[in-house]
């Protein structure tokens, strides 16, 4: 970080929004899988999520 970017509050306010941002598309694509998971097993009628407990042979 520069001097000029310490001394602009406003450019600190804009990376601060940042990793928020961030967050809330990573949200979003979790949100979208999840459902897209949900509708494929519906639909399709298989499993894909793995079963908790489950062991491998």
């Amino acid at each position: 970080m520069n001097e000029k970017q310490k001394q602009n509050p406003g450019s600190l306010k804009q990376r601060n929004k940042q990793p928020g941002k961030a967050l809330e598309e990573a949200n979003l694509m979790i949100l979208a899988l999840h459902t897209m998971i949900e509708m494929a097993e519906k639909d399709l009628m298989i499993p894909i999520r793995k079963k908790s407990g489950t062991r491998r042979s």
